[in-house]
């Protein structure tokens, strides 16, 4: 984009809304409705693999501290 004159910012994020500026030459270009739905749908899967992963290390955790207390009280 930059090499075309173009940028894009993410303006803010606001749990599923994201909010991307396009600016130079991209703010006017025919393709921008595009360029921002890829962005917003590229942005949506990290942020939806990187919830699945804390959810993993929750439960990963949650499994732990389950099992140290089982050992702890003497129960298997």
């Amino acid at each position: 984009m930059r090499a075309d004159g173009g940028d894009c910012e993410l303006v803010h994020v606001d749990a599923d809304p994201f909010y991307v500026k396009l600016s130079g030459v991209c703010a006017s270009c025919q393709f921008g409705t595009i360029i921002i739905n890829r962005m917003r749908q590229r942005l949506n899967e990290a942020v939806s693999r990187s919830r699945h992963s804390d959810q993993l290390r929750n439960r990963t955790y949650e499994a732990c501290l389950s099992r140290q207390q089982r050992n702890h009280t003497g129960r298997s």
